[in-house]
């Protein structure tokens, strides 16, 4: 049974081995979960480093995977995308040779279109940030990763190309825009407020007391200051939850990626997958309301298995139309008028969001995404 990324080896109640993929269907990882989750388990969408892609094996209850993405800044991802470089064919592991490939054509915003309709909730975080990136001359950006410092161990740029370091004024510029284009994604897929920012502390020692080498010549308390300055670049700009900033962290002895300050033992990552979950319970509620910032209110719930109820509150002289979205696709939408709520009937089974849009007076237009209304269809 294959369910969204995660192949499942069997269907019980132990541990189960399975295989991570990525969004290009190959092999990232494997592990053990148990139990194995069903077609109505909580989906969760990666985009970030293995400081993500590690809580699958702690988290305190089943989840499923819709999508991995790794080793794409957000400043490549919104930049124009580029040749793949020829030397990507000398790294031995598929995975690697996919993700380089995918920073070279920016393709993560139609991966996380892909998926949004699909996730329950996006977990992100900036580890992948570290190296800096790649500004070419044709204003196409690459990320510096771990794939290409094995190509070249030297750590150059690309020919023509000058490095933009994590931490710089010149990386915070583009990050700034970045993350302006990353939240209306965000808010244009309904994925905002099913976002949380996975941002714990580089840790300095191992669980046996040891300290953790430098990753590339950083520090972990240089790591955590300048990842510091980026999560609060992150809540000005995003404002999504953040996870794990006052966590007291421990990297892993032993760790199977090896020692690093963003391999944790189980302890730290058992903490942040709890967080994590209560963070997904929250967002499985059946309906709620969403409040914007300009004051406009929408809220959403089922009534019965098969209707949505959707109503909102908007200045008055304003015109109101609700756009109901199922996994991703719009599938009823009522014209601009008075009303200030609406019935939708004879939904099917899956995930559901309505897109509340207010006319006003002036002819200027906004809108406002529901929480996400989970229906399990007539039997």
């Amino acid at each position: 049974m294959l369910l969204s990324g995660v192949a499942w080896a069997a269907d019980s109640d132990v541990p189960t081995r399975v295989i991570l993929r990525d969004g290009l269907d190959e092999v990232v990882d494997e592990m053990s979960m148990s139990p194995a989750p069903g077609y109505d388990t909580p989906a969760l969408l990666l985009v970030g480093s293995c400081v993500s892609r590690d809580l699958l094996s702690s988290m305190p209850d089943p989840v499923s995977l819709v999508g991995y993405h790794a080793r794409q800044s957000l400043i490549s991802a919104f930049a124009p995308g580029r040749a793949v470089p020829p030397e990507v064919d000398r790294l031995d592991s598929p995975f690697q040779r996919r993700m380089l490939t995918a920073d070279h054509l920016s393709d993560l915003p139609v991966r996380v279109r892909e998926a949004a309709s699909s996730a329950d909730l996006l977990v992100w975080d900036v580890v992948d940030e570290r190296l800096g990136v790649f500004v070419h001359p044709d204003g196409s950006v690459t990320t510096d990763t771990v794939e290409w410092r094995r190509l070249h161990p030297d750590g150059r740029p690309p020919a023509g190309a000058r490095r933009a370091a994590f931490g710089s004024a010149e990386h915070k510029v583009l990050y700034g825009d970045a993350l302006r284009r990353w939240r209306e994604l965000l808010d244009d897929t309904g994925l905002l407020r099913r976002t949380v920012l996975l941002a714990p502390r580089w840790a300095g020692r191992t669980a046996s007391g040891d300290v953790v080498p430098p990753s590339f010549g950083v520090t972990a308390e240089e790591g955590s200051r300048v990842q510091s300055e980026y999560v609060d670049m992150i809540e000005e700009i995003v404002g999504v939850p953040v996870v794990g900033a006052d966590l007291d962290t421990v990297a892993g002895d032993g760790h199977r990626w090896g020692t690093a300050p963003f391999h944790f033992d189980p302890g730290t990552e058992l903490a942040l997958a709890t967080s994590v979950m209560e963070r997904l319970g929250s967002l499985l509620s059946p309906g709620g309301t969403t409040r914007a910032a300009d004051g406009l209110v929408v809220s959403v719930g089922p009534s019965g298995a098969d209707t949505i109820v959707a109503a909102g509150k908007v200045p008055r002289g304003t015109k109101v139309a609700f756009h109901l979205v199922h996994n991703g696709v719009r599938v009823a939408a009522t014209p601009y008028g008075s009303a200030r709520s609406h019935v939708f009937r004879g939904c099917t089974s899956g995930r559901f969001f309505v897109r509340m849009f207010v006319r006003r007076p002036d002819g200027s237009r906004e809108s406002v995404t529901s929480v996400n209304v989970r229906l399990a269809g007539r039997r």
